[in-house]
């Protein structure tokens, strides 16, 4: 992929993702879109694995910014914490259901006040087992 093809794919990413964010006030940069999706490979790499999808960054960050303990300045933060811990339970668990993995990692992001760390991951873990 040449770098007007990647410029073009981080501005239509740019798009959808701000315009689920609009109406709670959070905006992603291009840049902010870019970093995360360096993360979001980065992410993959540490877990082994292989994404083809860039819609998680969409759901990730429609679903965070509900959270009351994300502020707009950590906003960027969060959902690079967030794929982290999603490809942390999708390896561990060889599942494909990632919208309800998204829910579970919120519902456990809540219950943790907002603290991603090894609990949180081992307890987002729990919760798709429980689930399946």
């Amino acid at each position: 992929m040449n770098a007007i093809e990647k410029m073009n794919k981080i501005r239509k990413l740019c798009t959808q993702i701000n315009g689920g964010l609009q109406a709670s006030g959070y905006w992603l940069s291009e840049e902010d879109i870019s970093y995360l999706s360096k993360q979001q490979i980065q992410a993959c790499k540490i877990h082994q694995m292989i994404d083809f999808d860039s819609h998680i960054l969409f759901d990730i960050a429609n679903t965070f910014q509900k959270s009351p303990y994300v502020r707009y300045d950590s906003f960027v933060n969060c959902i690079k914490e967030a794929l982290y811990i999603y490809y942390g339970v999708r390896r561990r668990d060889h599942i494909r259901y990632d919208h309800e993995i998204v829910m579970i990692m919120y519902e456990q992001y809540i219950a943790h006040h907002g603290i991603f760390d090894l609990a949180l991951l081992q307890d987002c873990i729990k919760a798709v087992k429980t689930n399946e």
